[in-house]
């Protein structure tokens, strides 16, 4: 049995609670704070209890001889949305995209087409999470979609600066998001070295410092550059805080 620490809101359809970051309601409606996961499923059709998952910041989309092509706003779940087709007009639409991580779906509601069509793709995400298969229904016709998801991209290295000290972040080899770490300062004789993990949302970033060699385990938020050659934000470790910032190689 396990048990997370969210805000909750009344669902605006149903009796039920739910919180936008879990994959299930709670058990005590009196108790907002501990929820448990044990012998409960969530409705398949209802999205508001989505996990985090990253939406990327480009989906480049297929259907019917259609090219779409899909920029998020910000690390919201909106995307704007336009879309070609050789000799005809550009169409353009807004787009809200919700995930259920659990059962690997997506549902992307479609509104304000500038053709008037506005549609529901449904979709399944692929195991790596980076290509959607599917079919939509609109108001002028049905048919099936493909898109594959854009993220931003982490480099082979990053060379870090915090507090007069220099780290550099190298990847490890055949993993996506684990990097080994080593930190240098001219004031210290001995050099901090850790392991750390990134998860990405759109342009922003979560790194996990552990396993330090002084101790100091670290949680570092930022936000990487549209070019992404660059990164830049806050850690809060055991023994203390600051600022960062990267350059990303490779």
């Amino acid at each position: 049995m396990y048990y997370y620490h969210y805000y909750s809101y009344p669902h605006p359809s149903t009796n039920y609670l739910y919180n936008r970051q879990i994959s299930y309601y709670p058990h005590n409606f009196n108790n907002f704070h501990q929820y448990s996961l044990t012998n409960y499923t969530p409705p398949v059709n209802d999205l508001s209890y989505r996990q985090p998952f990253d939406l990327g910041i480009i989906w480049y989309e297929y259907e019917r001889g259609w090219k779409g092509l899909w920029s998020r706003l910000g690390n919201s779940n909106k995307f704007q949305a336009s879309w070609t087709a050789p000799g005809e007009k550009r169409i353009t639409a807004d787009l809200t995209i919700d995930i259920d991580v659990v059962r690997k779906k997506v549902i992307v509601k479609r509104q304000n087409s500038s053709d008037g069509n506005n549609c529901i793709y449904k979709g399944d995400i692929s195991p790596d999470g980076n290509r959607v298969v599917g079919t939509y229904q609109c108001d002028q016709g049905s048919g099936q979609w493909t898109a594959e998801i854009r993220r931003v991209k982490l480099g082979r290295v990053w060379i870090e600066q915090e507090d007069g000290w220099q780290g550099e972040w190298t990847r490890e080899r055949n993993s996506p998001d684990t990097f080994t770490a080593i930190w240098r300062s001219p004031t210290e004789s001995v050099p901090v070295t850790a392991r750390l993990r990134m998860s990405t949302d759109g342009y922003g970033v979560t790194i996990q410092r552990f396993n330090s060699s002084d101790g100091n385990d670290c949680t570092y938020t930022g936000t990487i550059g549209t070019t992404e050659s660059s990164a830049q934000g806050f850690r809060k470790c055991s023994k203390g805080s600051g600022s960062w910032k990267a350059q990303i190689r490779g």
